[in-house]
């Protein structure tokens, strides 16, 4: 959520400076490298301090950067449309995911707002892939399949909120160097 809110606004602050494909490709592109970085750091941490068998980590690790990504892009869509008061907005939506989940309540059980709210955010998916994989009683499957299903249509928003709300603005030709930077550049040359 931290990192939808800055990546958001470094993509709103450059603007000007590339054009919004650019931009929306690199807020993107920072993301996977956040959570590529972050499931290293994660997975080394937990298997430094707990017994985990090795042949799961593969598959840990790959549904880790595709929840990482699908969150991500989950948490912007308010952002990228109301800014830094998105971050509000996110907050409860946070919750409901938390209550929505499937690790204490199972999705029969839950009343209906939560049970359709496990449908269209990644927490319930990434919990019931987590144990498909940890536990494997259950095909992990049909889970990472939704987990990947609601990051591309998160992604999907976000493309569309971009294009429709944040109009294109002309991008800046580059600055023309003091003179006295292009008599340094010419020395080094």
């Amino acid at each position: 959520m931290i990192a939808g809110m800055q990546l958001v606004g470094s993509f709103k602050a450059s603007r000007g400076k590339a054009s919004k494909t650019k931009l929306f490709f690199y807020v993107q592109l920072t993301a996977l490298i956040i959570a590529i970085l972050s499931t290293i750091a994660s997975l080394t941490v937990a298997f430094l301090i707990a017994d985990v068998d090795t042949s799961v980590l593969l598959p840990v690790a790959g549904q880790q950067i595709l929840l990482y990504m699908a969150a991500f892009n989950v948490c912007a869509i308010p952002i990228f449309i109301l800014g830094e008061g998105g971050m509000i907005l996110n907050i409860p939506i946070l919750l409901m995911q938390t209550l929505a989940n499937g690790a204490t309540i199972p999705r029969d059980m839950m009343y209906a707002p939560y049970e359709w709210f496990s449908y269209i955010t990644p927490m319930y998916h990434s919990v019931q892939s987590y144990l498909a994989i940890m536990f494997g009683s259950i095909s992990p499957a049909p889970y990472l399949w939704g987990l990947a299903a609601v990051g591309v249509g998160a992604m999907l928003i976000n493309i569309i909120i971009v294009w429709v709300f944040h109009k294109p603005l002309p991008v800046d030709a580059p600055a023309e160097q003091p003179a006295s930077l292009k008599k340094a550049d010419e020395v080094m040359a």
